[in-house]
């Protein structure tokens, strides 16, 4: 279990190569262009720089959209995410059903598909750090035909909600810059060039 979480828990080298080194194999190339660590350094999230940031008002926007528009289901952080990476949302209630077919529906549900788990997880924190999105404690019924009452954190607008859709209220990404190009003011320009054209291919 422990070589397993270093191993998952290591976004350093690409998996492939780490696979093919533990077996043995010598000859191993660097990138297989195909695991999530590669994908990852492919979108800039992850690298061997120094990170800059870019401005992620795009991406948070969406995430804003769909706690506003779902609120009166219950948005919680795990929900919020796995909406924003188009997941599939259980289906054991009517409850369920209904809150499915609201969220597919949205033209956001899985916008942030081709971002990723970790950047999505980086910038619900950021929203609600700053604001933007609050947590509210709430009781649901649990099981046992509503007996039991489950404490549950939804998200809501927070109290900097307007100032964010003003742009007053900065929200930022990592993009990771090789060495050599830290001191040039337009490689990181370059790379959130890049990140938005694969972005607009998802």
């Amino acid at each position: 279990m422990d070589v397993a979480a270093r191993f998952f828990g290591d976004y350093s080298r690409c998996r492939h190569a780490a696979l093919r080194t533990h077996f043995g194999d010598k000859n191993v190339p660097k990138e297989c262009h195909a695991c999530d660590v590669c994908c990852a350094r492919r979108l800039g999230l992850i690298g061997y720089g120094r990170p800059r940031t870019r401005d992620a008002f795009p991406e948070a926007q969406k995430l804003v959209h769909l706690t506003s528009v779902l609120h009166g289901h219950g948005v919680t952080f795990v929900r919020l995410r796995n909406l924003a990476l188009g997941r599939q949302l259980p289906t054991n209630s009517v409850s369920d059903r209904l809150f499915a077919a609201d969220a597919e529906s949205q033209p956001e549900f899985g916008a942030l598909k081709c971002l990723g788990q970790r950047a999505v997880e980086k910038l619900i924190p950021q929203l609600l750090q700053k604001q933007v999105l609050s947590l509210n404690r709430c009781l649901n019924n649990g099981p046992r035909n509503g007996k039991a009452k489950l404490a549950v954190q939804r998200l809501s607008a927070g109290r900097a909600m307007h100032r964010f859709w003003r742009r007053d209220v900065p929200i930022t990404l990592e993009v990771c810059v090789a060495p050599g190009d830290t001191d040039d003011a337009g490689s990181a320009d370059e790379l959130t060039q890049d990140l938005e054209q694969l972005m607009s291919q998802c």
